[in-house]
């Protein structure tokens, strides 16, 4: 099992949460080989990418920036297991294109709960779903690798991005004219 992750130097929980994997990996060092990989970048990134098989990212909703490393994976061939935040609410088709841990964002959830589920979730589908698919269903493995790049949703490039904007111009300006109003920043016209 390999971990990489860098804590923002005011990121206090996650700055926890590192010093409780690598008290993990002291305890289970001999159950389990675990690995923490630290100073997390991009060029770590291309690396881990090429060579892994199932991309976990477990941010907290409404908190991922934007999860470029999980549309890199999933281009990649590679089947996302992920919280439904960023580019996972989009890219997500569960059984299809990879799993989503836990509930809808859009669910009314209290935070305690959001996070039993999240967790039961996570166990239940790594256990039942993910491990025996990929020990013993290969081809159904495979099909969802290449579903994790067939199916990504265009609009994950900068090509689709570009394509969708002009697609929606009239929807853009509204939703700018919308925000400079709430800011009282557009010019009264008079």
């Amino acid at each position: 099992m390999i971990f990489a992750r860098r804590a923002h130097p005011r990121d206090e929980l996650g700055k926890k949460m590192i010093e409780q994997i690598l008290g993990y990996i002291e305890k289970l060092k001999d159950e389990i080989k675990i690995v923490y990989l630290t100073n997390y970048d991009m060029n770590l990134a291309a690396k881990l990418v090429s060579g892994v098989d199932v991309w976990l990212n477990t941010p907290l909703p409404p908190q991922e920036a934007s999860g470029t490393s999980g549309m890199k994976a999933a281009h990649n061939g590679v089947i996302n297991f992920s919280v439904l935040d960023g580019w996972w609410i989009e890219g997500w088709i569960e059984g299809v294109t990879g799993w989503a841990i836990g509930p809808h964002p859009d669910e009314r959830l209290t935070p305690e709960e959001r996070h039993i589920r999240e967790l039961d979730d996570f166990y239940n589908k790594l256990e039942y779903v993910i491990a025996p698919m990929f020990y013993q269903k290969r081809e159904a493995w495979i099909r969802t690798m290449k579903n994790s790049i067939g199916k990504s949703p265009t609009t994950l490039t900068a090509t689709g991005c570009c394509a969708d904007m002009q697609q929606k111009p009239t929807l853009i300006t509204s939703n700018l004219t919308r925000a400079l109003d709430s800011q009282n920043i557009r010019n009264e016209e008079t």
